[in-house]
């Protein structure tokens, strides 16, 4: 009984057909993304043309924007190519030139571009004053700027008047041009050229030195031809760059005592002068009296 009923199943098992399953072709050499599949795990085509992803970029298109619209009598935009080639100066051919059936509109960045002006903050310096000044070094000579004017003129240069911070001392003047130029202020002593008016054939400086007090500009700095001198201590074998480090104190004490002696000649002549402009007959006590009047 057992041997008949499984030549009985035998033959129903050969008789009935076997389901089959569709296996994926697997190609060991091509990479994980080009794996082919049977017809039955396939997709179908889509009824139109893919096209490509149109990147985020400001493209030039032919899409209204604020700027092309037109306003008719009616209240209502016009966007008629006529109006547009003859406003913003383009031709209908370089409208089509540009169109694109599958471009996006423009970003909103470029749109508010289009729509209205940009502020651009602009420097204005044409307002500003210029002061000229000159580097130099009793030991060396003429010293070398940081922002020369000139390539070949490289000592002369200038900054502005109002850059300088208030209450405008000389000091502060001195403090600025030295941050200009990295030399420690210290090192740095400011000489402006003699008035016409003070010249003689017999000057032996032909500058006059100005102390630690408000800075009255009255012409001198305002060219090229007249820049204003700055004495820099420096060493004859040194480099430049040991500039920024500050005066030892004794020469600091040396440079602050001949300014002192400088100032006081300066005062000395110039009260010599006004005697000898007051006049003969007049004593040096009523000359006195009439200067504190």
């Amino acid at each position: 009984m057992t041997t008949f009923a499984l030549l009985l199943l035998a033959l129903v098992l050969t008789l009935v057909p076997m389901p089959t399953f569709a296996m994926a072709e697997v190609d060991n050499d091509a990479p994980y993304s080009t794996m082919r599949t049977s017809n039955r795990d396939r997709s179908p085509a889509p009824p139109y043309p893919i096209t490509p992803p149109v990147e985020e970029t400001d493209v030039e298109t032919d899409l209204p924007s604020p700027s092309h619209t037109r306003w008719g009598a009616t209240g209502q935009p016009s966007h008629s190519a006529e109006a547009e080639a003859q406003g913003e100066g383009r031709s209908d051919s370089d409208s089509q030139a540009h169109y694109t059936p599958f471009a996006r509109r423009p970003s909103r960045a470029t749109q508010a571009t289009h729509s209205q002006p940009r502020s651009i903050r602009i420097s204005r310096l044409d307002g500003l004053t210029k002061f000229y000044y000159r580097l130099y070094c009793k030991k060396r000579g003429p010293l070398n700027s940081n922002e020369p004017v000139f390539h070949e003129d490289p000592s002369l240069s200038f900054i502005y008047l109002e850059h300088v911070p208030p209450p405008r001392l000389v000091s502060d003047y001195i403090g600025y041009i030295s941050t200009r130029e990295n030399i420690h202020p210290s090192r740095i002593k400011m000489y402006v050229s003699a008035p016409l008016r003070q010249r003689t054939p017999n000057t032996s400086e032909p500058f006059q030195i100005y102390g630690r007090e408000r800075f009255y500009v009255d012409g001198m700095g305002m060219t090229i031809d007249s820049p204003v001198m700055l004495s820099v201590e420096l060493p004859v074998e040194a480099d430049r760059s040991v500039g920024i480090q500050p005066l030892k104190p004794w020469l600091a004490a040396r440079r602050a005592a001949g300014s002192s002696v400088a100032a006081t000649a300066n005062w000395c002549m110039r009260k010599m002068k006004y005697e000898k402009w007051i006049g003969g007959g007049l004593s040096s006590v009523n000359v006195s009296a009439a200067a504190n009047r």
